[in-house]
């Protein structure tokens, strides 16, 4: 995917496990976090509707550092 700073992503069996990444302030979201999220929802949802039908990613964890 990209180069994301303040997340981690993992494409597992149909699943993006998202970890937020920012343990020293206990995960707040910063402008750069909320950034780094908008892109990926954007990349997920994208992905999700060109392949619709198929086994694409359709769901989307979170989880901390």
């Amino acid at each position: 995917m990209f180069d994301y700073q303040t997340i981690s992503v993992e494409a597992k069996d149909g699943v993006h496990w998202l970890t937020l990444n920012r343990p020293e302030s206990l995960n707040a979201i910063n402008t750069q976090m909320a950034t780094e999220l908008r892109l990926l929802f954007r990349t997920v949802s994208g992905s999700f509707l060109s392949r619709r039908g198929d086994e694409g990613s359709r769901t989307c964890l979170l989880r901390r550092a």
